[in-house]
């Protein structure tokens, strides 16, 4: 499963949760918005973007 369908299978609970407010409900070290080299994805540009999308789901 990658991220993206992950992200596709989230209920509008945890939507908002892990994908709109992350920083509000995670520490950053515990967020499911850090890519392979612990950088928030949520601030990235489009090609750190897609590429944490389609990578595979580690959580």
């Amino acid at each position: 499963m990658t991220n993206g369908d992950w992200i596709r299978s989230l209920t509008d609970e945890e939507l908002e949760k892990h994908i709109i407010h992350p920083c509000h409900n995670f520490k950053c070290g515990e967020c499911p918005m850090k890519d392979g080299r612990g950088k928030c994805v949520a601030e990235a540009g489009q090609a750190i973007a897609m590429e944490w999308l389609e990578s595979e789901y580690e959580r």
